[in-house]
């Protein structure tokens, strides 16, 4: 409890600082002087590592446009998403592009809930950040490669339903791993959660994001082993269970990406955009606004951290195959065009989707 407290403090006073250094370097602008328009963000915990990272690329939104971005903390990623279908938040960033797509049509993690299939969510952004995951273990339990998990004890994190847990699954299916013979697989509450097992010596690896949340766990077992996945098995398990994969990247994590993190060599791994989602009820202007003066933040939104050093026009607006099954917001759309990005397949997908 005393732990979770810390984190808890830590993450705010980080926050703080934040918005404090924010506040100093941007003088106020016309934009500033303007009346604000409040918009809510959906966000995730507070003591998530993304939350620092959404305060700071929508402060460089509030301060240089008329909106009042406001982020309001939801437990977990599917309030997150069903917050803004129900209309309660205008925006959010979504867990996983596939959790997007299985909420908008009311399948898979998503099916028969009473606000599925979410048909007033709409696309924003393709993606300010950019998630790695793969699983990672602790050197204390003599895991190295995906064939090393035969035997072993791995968790289903709850939080983690909706998003990139089934690509997990189906990257050790395609390792030829039998998840109902080769493996225990044990409920938990969270990642958290599972790293304090793997501390415990009670579980052998967990599915998790490749990024600066590691630096904690780092501090507990000094070392972090990041299992390393194959171009070939990648491709095998994304052409067995294509639905799955539905805007899922192969990526490499290399140590320099993330700073004060121990890796000897890069680790390949699953990445996704983390979409951006708006009500489809939210004004044009807004949305419009709101997709111009990101794309005009970029090159600083790009220095927040690991998380957004990827961010280009090309994950603002990435191309049909890997963003084709939730419509776009009409305000997206005209800033889109404006700034040339948008293509006549985008036009096309757009309007089948809206048929």
């Amino acid at each position: 409890m005393a732990r979770k407290k810390a984190q808890i403090v830590a993450t705010v006073c980080l926050v703080l600082t934040l918005i404090v250094i924010l506040a100093l370097d941007c003088s106020p602008s016309s934009a500033q002087q303007q009346k604000k328009t409040r918009v809510i963000f959906a966000a995730g915990a507070i003591t998530w590592s993304a939350y620092p990272v959404s305060v700071v690329w929508t402060n460089l939104v509030s301060q240089n446009s008329n909106l009042d971005i406001v982020l309001e903390s939801k437990p977990g990623g599917r309030a997150i998403i069903e917050s803004v279908a129900r209309g309660d938040a205008d925006i959010s960033m979504a867990w996983s592009y596939t959790g997007c797509v299985e909420a908008y049509h009311g399948k898979g993690a998503f099916t028969n809930l009473p606000w599925t299939p979410a048909k007033d969510l709409r696309l924003l952004i393709g993606g300010v950040t950019t998630y790695l995951q793969g699983y990672i273990t602790s050197p204390t339990r003599g895991v190295k490669t995906f064939q090393d998990l035969k035997g072993k004890v791995i968790p289903d994190c709850v939080d983690t339903r909706g998003g990139i847990q089934e690509q997990a699954w189906a990257i050790l299916r395609a390792y030829g791993l039998d998840l109902k013979k080769d493996v225990k697989i044990v409920v938990v509450d969270g990642t958290d959660a599972a790293w304090k097992e793997i501390i415990m010596g009670r579980i052998d690896a967990v599915h998790e994001g490749i990024n600066e949340g590691l630096l904690e766990y780092q501090e507990d077992v000094g070392r972090v082993v990041i299992l390393s996945i194959d171009k070939d098995v990648f491709d095998k398990a994304k052409a067995a269970e294509p639905d799955i994969f539905t805007g899922i990247m192969f990526l490499t994590v290399h140590p320099a990406d993330i700073v004060g993190l121990k890796m000897d060599k890069p680790a390949n791994a699953i990445g996704y955009h983390k979409e951006i989602l708006i009500n489809k009820k939210v004004s044009e202007d807004v949305a419009y606004t709101l997709v111009m003066t990101i794309m005009k933040q970029m090159d600083e939104i790009k220095k927040i951290s690991s998380y957004t050093k990827f961010f280009t026009k090309k994950t603002a607006l990435p191309s049909t195959d890997i963003v084709s099954h939730i419509p776009w917001h009409p305000g997206a759309i005209k800033a889109f065009k404006e700034l040339g990005l948008w293509t006549p397949k985008h036009e096309e997908v757009q309007k089948a989707l809206l048929r």
